[in-house]
């Protein structure tokens, strides 16, 4: 980026149809953010009843069939379209975005749930600024995210079309990459070749 457009906040690189410069402000002006609660053993189970309970990154998935703790406690829970958030423990930074309509948060975590943004696109803004988070949490008396610390972490935004339309493509981009690492998954290993070539007869 060149000084004049770094200046203005206008990136080299952008879809044709968008002009003007982009805003930069801190995300308590378009955020708000949920705490999770720490849940004692009793409070939750391993047999699907009630909703979702995360704990840690460790149990982030938007697959109800693999989740593995649940809860009937919902005071403190992220909703379709936030963005989880790691705050404590092994992961700080760690992000989610949360496709399951509810889930229980312990108190490793946190659902950040947009006002004034198209959620998509900070989250992409926010997935590639995790060591930014996680060199806030090292410098903490007691390694962690304050909700100060999220609060106050900028971000530069375009119009909501724009934002839309830059989540859309990125979207699109992961969609691409997890097809292909699903297709890598699925191909033969180098041990399961060569027993398939052993058994096949040999041609003269």
């Amino acid at each position: 980026m060149n000084a004049n457009k770094r200046q203005l906040k206008i990136p080299d690189l952008r879809f044709p149809e968008f002009t003007g410069e982009w805003v930069e402000k801190r995300l308590e002006h378009g955020i708000s953010l949920v705490s999770g609660q720490h849940l004692a053993p009793a409070e939750y189970n391993n047999e699907s009843l009630g909703v979702p309970y995360f704990t840690g990154p460790s149990g982030f998935t938007n697959d109800e069939n693999k989740c593995t703790k649940w809860t009937k406690i919902t005071g403190h829970t992220g909703l379709r379209n936030d963005v989880l958030i790691t705050v404590k423990g092994n992961g700080v930074g760690k992000l989610l975005f949360l496709e399951l309509d509810e889930v229980a948060m312990g108190r490793q975590l946190m659902a950040v749930r947009f006002k004034g943004y198209f959620t998509q696109f900070v989250f992409y803004t926010l997935l590639i600024r995790d060591r930014l988070f996680q060199s806030l949490a090292a410098g903490n008396l007691i390694p962690g995210l304050s909700r100060k610390d999220i609060l106050h972490a900028k971000v530069a935004a375009p119009s909501f079309p724009e934002q839309k339309k830059i989540a859309a493509f990125l979207s699109s981009v992961d969609g691409r990459i997890e097809g292909l690492e699903k297709k890598r998954e699925d191909l033969p290993t180098p041990a399961a070749s060569m027993k398939k070539l052993e058994r096949e007869p040999q041609k003269n």
